[in-house]
């Protein structure tokens, strides 16, 4: 009787050894994977050339003289004003990169007037410089998009001495009169991005480093699952 009884709780250890085993060796798995998933998303990225997406699109830039709370505020009625003259400017033009900076070229001086006469009727002195500029710009998410780091074309304001946060948008494709707050740029945007660029430019603007966080921990949340009921 004593042998059979062993006998059980030797069979008992063994499957529970072997539990044990199994899981350690899926925790290595999975531990592996997310270590590595980072490293290949990031060799991709360095092998697909983000030159695409650079130069297809034109960034809008307007810096504000200071972070202080009037600078900002003022900053944003600066670019709401600058951005109504451009809708107006661009109204039934065919929209392209080439005709969007030709629109502000030759209205540059009535767009620096319209930030100026702004300031002014908010009761700030200070001046308004704008200019096309080609920057090295960190990645920026814009909606449930994110746009890679990188050197773009953009048409920048500066307010004062430009040593505030500054707001930006995209001017081409037309994403300045969308509100990113929303959370979804609008499909016809999106059309517009993805029939100027390659497929794996067009998907890289569409990752989010958030789902793989999510896969992670569902996949955890699978393992303690399978777990608890080896043990039961």
């Amino acid at each position: 009787m004593s042998n059979n009884n062993n006998m059980r709780n030797y069979g008992v250890s063994e499957r529970h050894i072997l539990s044990f085993l199994l899981l350690v060796l899926l925790i290595v798995v999975v531990a592996s994977a997310m270590v590595l998933i980072p490293i290949l998303k990031m060799q991709l990225t360095v092998n697909i050339p983000d030159l695409a997406v650079e130069d297809s699109v034109l960034r809008f830039h307007c810096r504000a003289n200071s972070d202080s709370k009037e600078d900002q505020e003022v900053k944003m009625k600066v670019k709401e004003a600058v951005l109504s003259e451009l809708q107006q400017d661009m109204e039934g033009l065919e929209a392209t990169k080439e005709n969007t900076i030709e629109i502000i070229h030759n209205n540059m001086q009535g767009i620096v007037d319209k930030a100026e006469n702004t300031l002014k009727a908010e009761g700030f002195s200070y001046g308004v410089k704008a200019y096309f500029t080609r920057e090295e710009f960190p990645v920026k998410k814009y909606g449930d998009m994110t746009f890679p780091a990188g050197v773009y074309d953009a048409f920048r304001i500066d307010l004062g001495e430009a040593k505030g946060h500054n707001w930006w948008c995209m001017l081409y494709p037309s994403l300045c009169f969308y509100e990113p707050s929303m959370g979804v740029v609008p499909e016809e945007s999106k059309e517009e991005l993805k029939s100027l660029l390659s497929e794996e430019d067009y998907e890289q603007l569409l990752y989010d480093e958030n789902e793989d966080v999510e896969f992670h921990s569902k996949l955890i949340d699978t393992i303690k699952e399978w777990w608890d009921n080896v043990k039961a």
